[in-house]
């Protein structure tokens, strides 16, 4: 029997989704990978991509009863939230009007619910905001105990309930190198009922950074990780279970030293990522551990086996998520040279193998797989890639894949050529329009007031310079044409004869070159930072 295939397990469902590469299987480490069975995954465009996912690193993905709920960073700043009904086509789910920042998203059985941290009011505090679904959130609920330096730290909910894992974040206790806060707060929710006071537990902790932390919920109760670092070191490293969320004990296992990379629970049990200690990996490539229970009858944790890279490759695991027929970790493989996106599969939590997607769709080279989920047979995995010298931020990327008997998968497009341009795209200080058969407005402003300048001028709500012209497709996505009117004479940029330019962009945008004018414009009110009015 294969190392990688259990009896009466659902192991070639699972495997369907990708291109086998290597097998590491619990104790014996040295048995052959089996034979390459699978399909690609099917990666969107970036092109096709909302103007919201420019700068986005997502953190977490969750299934909720209407698709899909991302949380991550954008261009540096927390809370980003986008929801899809299909893993295709992605609109903002923000909480609007609130002043609550998320930091951290936990789902089960399709209901979703966002932890994080209130400004509204002057007062800050930890709460809690349950998802209504078609981008929709409850009503806040405040964290009992809450103060003003609490840090979220991680979230997660399941058939027991949801649990909440913040830092006091505290006062600094002095200068220089003191530690800041000195207790993990756990907070927990059972059966739908208001969260309870929080558990504390010492955990000091550097000022300029949080602990590490991961939360599971299963039908065992809650189990809550957290490593802790101060000036001298590691200063804790907890492992705390508890059946009901009131009463906490330290938990013998898994206790390994390392974070948490992930934690899930699926129909065939829990599972638990650790990662490798950096610090580790100048002796020899970092291996990512699992951990299990529920499989097969145990109940305790057991050790499974470790998520390996290719040779000299360090693993790098970001999320485990339950599937269909068992687990996909996602994260990636780097070595000296390079990092590469990486995906393993396994059928019960304990034996994993290295995926690949197939070359064509497969996951792009030097990208971090940083979030999975599946819904309905479609699976969302996202990835980021590192800034080149030019850009302020690396490129998002979204996968889709198809489970067995899932949706097929559908890749959102504008289409191509005209039709790709067609409709009104905006920047703060110009407009362009293209209508189908590629006749265009361009409006920008000209600074002259019209209070005190004549016209053209521009009078507070439209600009005053005016061009028109035609664009005819040069390629699928870029359009080439003239200007064939302009209203300002003299202009020795935008005038009649002028070229025009227009190419499409990433995160759906377009490229503007016309005369000496070069802009990225957006769709009307997108709240691109590209499009922002730069002129104050």
């Amino acid at each position: 029997m294969s190392p990688c295939r259990a009896p009466g397990r659902l192991l070639p469902l699972l495997f369907s989704l990708a291109l086998l590469t290597s097998c590491q299987g619990g104790a014996d480490d040295s048995k052959p990978a089996p034979g390459p069975v699978g399909t690609a995954w099917t990666r969107i465009p970036v092109n096709d991509l909302p103007t919201g996912f420019y700068g986005f690193d997502a953190k977490t993905v969750v299934a909720s009863d209407d698709g899909f709920v991302v949380l991550g960073r954008n261009l540096g700043s927390d809370g980003a939230l986008f929801r899809s009904a299909d893993g295709a086509v992605w609109k903002a789910a923000g909480l609007r009007g609130d002043g609550v920042t998320v930091k951290a998203l936990a789902g089960y059985g399709g209901s979703v619910v966002a932890a994080g941290l209130d400004f509204g009011g002057g007062d800050v505090a930890p709460v809690v905001v349950p998802y209504r679904g078609k981008g929709k959130w409850g009503r806040t609920e405040k964290l009992p105990g809450g103060v003003a330096t609490d840090e979220v730290l991680a979230a997660a909910s399941g058939p027991s309930g949801t649990v909440v894992v913040g830092h006091d974040g505290g006062e600094f206790d002095g200068l220089g190198d003191r530690p800041r806060g000195h207790s993990l707060r756990v907070w927990a929710s059972v059966a739908g009922k208001p969260f309870g006071t929080p558990y504390r537990v010492g955990c000091p902790q550097w000022a300029d950074r949080p602990p590490e932390a991961g939360a599971l919920a299963d039908r065992h109760g809650f189990t809550v990780w957290a490593r802790c670092s101060d000036p001298q070191g590691v200063s804790a490293v907890l492992v705390l279970a508890s059946e009901d969320g009131r009463v906490w004990r330290p938990k013998s296992g898994p206790r390994t030293g390392d974070p948490v990379s992930g934690a899930a629970f699926g129909a065939d049990g829990s599972v638990v990522m650790t990662a490798a200690d950096g610090r580790r990996r100048l002796a020899a490539p970092a291996r990512s551990r699992s951990w299990s229970r529920d499989v097969e009858g145990a109940t305790e944790w057991e050790r499974g086996g470790q998520l390996v890279g290719g040779k000299g490759e360090s693993v790098e695991p970001a999320q485990v998520v339950p599937v269909a027929g068992g687990y996909l970790a996602v994260g990636a493989v780097q070595d000296e040279r390079r990092v590469a996106a990486a995906a393993w599969v396994s059928d019960d939590g304990v034996r994993w193998a290295r995926a690949k997607g197939a070359a064509r769709g497969g996951f792009a080279p030097a990208v971090r797989l940083t979030a999975a989920a599946e819904h309905h047979g479609t699976v969302v995995v996202f990835g980021t890639e590192p800034p080149g010298p030019s850009q302020v931020s690396g490129r998002t990327h979204v996968w889709l894949g198809r489970l067995p008997g899932g949706p097929a998968v559908r890749v959102p497009s504008r289409g191509s050529g005209l039709r790709a341009f067609q409709g009104l795209w905006d920047w703060a200080g110009a407009s362009l329009e293209i209508t189908p058969k590629g006749d265009f407005t361009f409006r920008y402003r000209l600074y002259n007031d019209c209070a005190r300048d004549a016209p053209p001028c521009d009078d507070g709500t439209d600009w005053g310079g005016l061009a028109t012209g035609t664009v005819r497709e040069e390629s699928a996505d870029v359009l080439r044409g003239t200007v064939a009117s302009a209203n300002v004479r003299g202009d020795k940029n935008i005038r009649a004869g002028a070229r025009v330019v227009v190419e499409r962009e990433p995160y759906g945008a377009i490229g503007l070159t016309v005369g000496g004018f070069l802009s990225t414009l957006c769709v009307p009110e997108s709240q691109d930072p590209r499009c922002a009015d730069v002129h104050g």
